[in-house]
């Protein structure tokens, strides 16, 4: 469900139903299968605000249509793996380089398989003597490295922030006495 495109808003309006009695019509034709298409620019319009009426509408949708929680599971699956193309397709318009995902994915094998491009080379970040399991740790370790040494981590040309920024604090424990 594509949703109607809305000059006013420069964004798309979702239709969240379905008509009493579409499932049954379907059944009588003969039908056993329904694509049901998640569409992301209704479950996040807005980098980090999820529209929860539109996530409910799917679950409510999905329990109505008696789906199977495996069918739920491998479609949110599909999903963070078309999500990472997306994002790799918008931010790198000819990218022909590696991809190398790391943390729990990697040990997903299908996530692994729906990654795969003839775009880019998929490689582990394992092949690098990196934990994919240790990712945040390594990640949290350079972000402090950055912060103690008061290196930017956050950078205008990523983030569109004004300038370039050190992030974080550095909290001392309190003395007990």
């Amino acid at each position: 469900d594509k949703g109607m495109f809305n000059p006013e808003t420069g964004k798309r309006d979702f239709e969240y139903e379905w008509t009493d009695g579409r499932l049954e019509k379907f059944r009588e034709y003969g039908m056993n299968i329904i694509r049901l298409g998640v569409t992301w620019e209704a479950v996040e319009p807005e980098p980090g605000k999820y529209n929860e009426e539109y996530i409910n509408y799917i679950l409510n949708l999905s329990k109505e249509l008696k789906l199977k929680n495996e069918d739920i599971i491998r479609t949110v699956t599909a999903l963070t793996s078309h999500v990472v193309k997306y994002q790799i397709k918008k931010f790198f318009k000819e990218f022909d380089g590696v991809l190398i995902p790391a943390g729990g994915g990697c040990n997903n094998p299908v996530i692994m398989e729906d990654l795969k491009s003839n775009d880019y080379t998929l490689q582990k970040i394992d092949e690098y003597n990196i934990s994919a399991d240790a990712k945040e740790a390594y990640a949290f370790s350079i972000l402090g490295y950055l912060r103690l040494t008061n290196q930017a981590s956050n950078l205008r040309s990523v983030t569109g922030s004004i300038d370039n920024l050190s992030l974080g604090s550095i909290i001392l424990p309190p003395v007990i006495k």
